[in-house]
Parts: structure tokens; sequence; C-alpha cells
């Protein structure tokens, strides 16, 4: 299974990862693929763990999509982060 997600969308965090781990990172000019193993089952979940950077001002938007085997992105959906006082 293959999550494509706005690369620069992480630059805002200090990570300690992703759980489940990705088996594979791959990034283009614009994207950044994670792919992982199958769920048993229907339901996918994974976490990332993180903090926003000190120096992170204003927040971030992106995008997500499940890419299929042939490269087709399906199931996309733009999501935002928001940095408030």
């Amino acid at each position: 299974m293959t999550l494509a997600v706005t690369g620069n969308y992480f630059d805002i965090f200090e990570t300690q990862g992703f759980v489940p781990s990705p088996s594979d990172e791959v990034r283009d000019g614009t994207q950044l693929f994670l792919t992982f193993a199958a769920p048993e089952g229907d339901t996918f979940v994974l976490d990332f763990d993180a903090y926003i950077q000190p120096a992170s001002q204003i927040g971030r938007s992106g995008t997500v999509a499940v890419v299929e085997a042939d490269s087709t992105q399906v199931a996309t959906t733009s999501f935002a982060t928001r940095i408030v006082p």
C-alpha cells in the first residue's frame, strides 16, 4: 500500500517517524511516497510521532492520496495544520 503526501508538509515538524514504519520512501519534486505492508483486514492505521519545530509560525497544508499499483492516485483528501499561540 502506498500513500502520496505533499512533500514539504513535513518540513514544519521534528519527527520520531511513522508507526508502522514505511518499507520504502521516495520523494519526487512535490510528493513523498510512503509504501507500507498491506494491513490485515480492511483498515490501515498510521500514526505520526512529531512535534512542531520552534521556528514554525504559520502552519502548512497538503494532500494525501492512496496510490494504486499502476501509479493512479485515488481517495485523495486535503488537510491543514494551523499553529496558534
